[in-house]
């Protein structure tokens, strides 16, 4: 069960973030990637970033299981990159 003062710690806990291409989590794009899209939505229930109760095999479980908290917020952050 994850440990909420040892994540709150500055030295030993830290957030995480699932960094993806938005092109690919862009419908209409023509990079477009339905699953990956998916699993980064937190309103599909088998979302990498979903934490609502579920049953022992879902995603909330599992992250769980490997001691991460809930998210303190799913709001997507877009980085813009000018190459």
């Amino acid at each position: 069960m994850p440990n909420a003062a040892y994540y709150a710690n500055t030295t030993f806990g830290r957030d995480t973030y699932l960094v993806v291409e938005r092109a690919r989590i862009t419908p209409g794009d023509g990079k477009f990637d339905a699953g990956l899209a998916a699993l980064v939505d937190p309103a599909s229930a088998t979302s990498l970033t979903n934490f609502t109760a579920g049953l022992s095999g879902s995603p909330r479980r599992v992250k769980e299981k490997f001691g991460f908290l809930a998210p303190s917020q799913t709001t997507p952050i877009f980085a813009y990159v000018t190459l």
